[in-house]
């Protein structure tokens, strides 16, 4: 095996050759994992998303998208501004353009002349973006030498990273490839724990050129990694509700759950219904690592009310509890039965007498009717097929001469 000392040597002796001009001298082992291709992320980082340009001609495709995406992830592929060209003969195997800013980063942004691109997490995940590793670019004698990088978050604003410095380079004689520092993202507060949906859009602004023809692309005309995301993605844990009992106290409803875990919960939303089918929020308790948590319906309908979670996480997602019942008592309510209960395929519903046009509903917890049959004129109980349903938690409904019961079953 040849010794590690052996590379660090021979990149010492390439630095004339390979050095990038915005790489400090004396770097060795940074120089040489940038020959090497390694890059430079760290421990915990993972790449989030890489364009590789080689392969693209005449500038490259608008909205060019990563030749590699983390699977929870879906990405705004490199996308030129309205008044960045592409006329005139492109270098080969590279992605960019011309007509960038001879001034200011913010003369940039009011001639319309960056790139932007972006990234989302999927729905029941989050994504922390921890920095960018050297962004590989070629820019001709006349082109732009600065290059800010800002970021917004969603439909917000576009804000500077630190201090807002940009990165700069030497004006090369001739059109050159450099390796820009890698950038550390980690202490931006905003690019961690971003909720799935929300996308985050970075916009680069080169500027500092001296010709209209001057060309800047991300490339290196070379098969290697050019612009790398680094980060991770992490999958949301959902709420986990262990109980949700209720109880009639002086005419209240109290309403009690516990839950095991609560990771990035936004809270819960207290919903109530008179017939088990519309459902309505009648307060919102929110999340605060509790573990047990209580709400009190002063004020419940004459008869049966029915009551739900709805759990919201961060992101917006959410799902519901099972729903349980109390009767204040100024309405008549039947006693239900279901067997077996969990149901697998068919269950048996024991219920009052059936009238005329006697009615069983199957209804889900999220208030869809999902099944309806006609009971049996005289009949005590029901054989019900479920054999299409999907596994959870629904309701039973028997509408009976006027009246209605109501039960739950599981799958």
């Amino acid at each position: 095996m040849v010794p590690f000392k052996f590379f660090i040597k021979k990149a010492q002796s390439m630095r004339k050759i390979f050095t990038p001009k915005s790489i400090q001298v004396g770097q060795s082992v940074k120089l040489l994992l940038l020959i090497l291709g390694i890059g430079l992320a760290t421990a915990g980082q993972a790449q989030l998303a890489i364009w590789n340009t080689y392969g693209q001609t005449a500038y490259g495709t608008q909205g060019y998208a990563p030749t590699s995406l983390n699977a929870s992830l879906t990405a705004v592929g490199l996308t030129r501004s309205d008044s960045v060209r592409t006329s005139g003969t492109a270098g080969g195997n590279l992605w960019g353009g011309t007509y960038w800013s001879f001034g200011t980063a913010q003369n940039g942004v009011d001639s319309v002349r960056y790139i932007t691109f972006g990234l989302t997490a999927n729905t029941g995940s989050t994504m922390s973006i921890s920095g960018l590793d050297s962004l590989r670019i070629r820019v001709s004698a006349t082109g732009p030498i600065n290059f800010l990088l800002q970021y917004k978050i969603g439909s917000g604003g576009y804000q500077a990273i630190g201090a807002g410095l940009p990165w700069t380079i030497t004006r090369p004689s001739g059109t050159t490839n450099f390796a820009l520092a890698p950038m550390d993202l980690s202490g931006v507060t905003a690019l961690q724990n971003v909720a799935g949906g929300v996308t985050v859009t970075f916009r680069l602004i080169p500027y500092g050129a001296t010709s209209t023809s001057g060309a800047f692309y991300i490339g290196t005309q070379t098969s290697v990694n050019h612009l790398v995301v680094l980060g991770t993605v992490s999958t949301v844990t959902p709420i986990t509700l262990t109980s949700f009992n209720a109880s009639l106290v002086n005419g209240n409803t109290d309403l009690n759950w516990t839950v095991a875990e609560e990771i990035n919960a936004s809270g819960y939303s207290v919903e109530r219904s008179s017939d088990a089918t519309t459902f309505g929020e009648i307060g919102f308790v929110n999340a605060a690592n509790a573990g047990t948590y209580s709400y009190v319906d002063a004020s419940p309908v004459s008869g049966a009310n029915y009551y739900r979670l709805k759990l919201v996480d961060k992101d917006g997602t959410y799902k519901y509890s099972n729903v349980v019942v109390i009767n204040t008592g100024k309405a008549s309510t039947s006693v239900l039965g279901v067997y077996p209960n969990p149901v697998v395929s068919t269950f048996t519903l024991t219920h009052p007498s059936a009238g005329k046009n006697a009615t069983i509903k199957i209804i889900s917890i999220d208030g869809k009717n999902i099944l309806s049959q006609i009971a049996g004129i005289g009949a005590t109980q029901s054989s019900v097929d479920v054999t299409r349903l999907v596994k959870g938690i629904y309701i039973v409904v028997f509408e009976n001469n006027g009246t209605r019961s109501v039960t739950q079953f599981i799958k």
